[in-house]
């Protein structure tokens, strides 16, 4: 261990936290956001489709709920180890950037986000460049997997 993660440790960070930092820190964050399970069958299904999946339309995921202009729908391949439930949040006008949506759009999205912010806990969006989708812009709904912290369960 060098001097800065010893004094990471020091401060309280975990070597499992520090482990998905520098995993993060390297490119594959979303490598450790997924279950070993999930991350098999996604790294399955990209082989198998291969460029294509960068084309998939993520309108076709089964849908949760509709408005004029987005949709919520399934994710295929949630971020399961972070997240009790992860979903899409796709606009139904195809585009690959926020700036790209109408304004009418843009309005209902923060409408939808009112609506649904007692669902989730987060929003967020991954940079075009790291977007297994750059094709269509999307965002994604997490609720987080919360574990009990060993000293409440005593």
């Amino acid at each position: 261990r060098n001097a800065h993660f010893n004094g990471l440790l020091d401060f309280g960070v975990t070597v499992e936290c520090l482990k998905v930092y520098l995993k993060q820190r390297n490119g594959f964050m979303k490598d450790v956001l997924r279950t070993d399970e999930c991350l098999k069958i996604y790294k399955e299904k990209r082989q198998r489709l291969g460029d294509t999946i960068a084309e998939y339309d993520l309108t076709q995921n089964p849908i949760i709920k509709k408005w004029q202009w987005w949709i919520l729908v399934e994710n295929e391949f949630p971020y399961d180890k972070i997240a009790s439930k992860h979903h899409l949040l796709v606009p139904l006008m195809k585009c690959t950037e926020m700036n790209q949506l109408s304004d009418v759009g843009k309005w209902q999205l923060e409408d939808i986000k009112k609506e649904l912010k007692n669902d989730y806990d987060s929003y967020f969006e991954n940079t075009l460049e790291n977007r297994t989708v750059p094709s269509q812009y999307h965002i994604h709904c997490i609720k987080y997997l919360y574990i009990t912290p060993l000293e409440e369960l005593s």
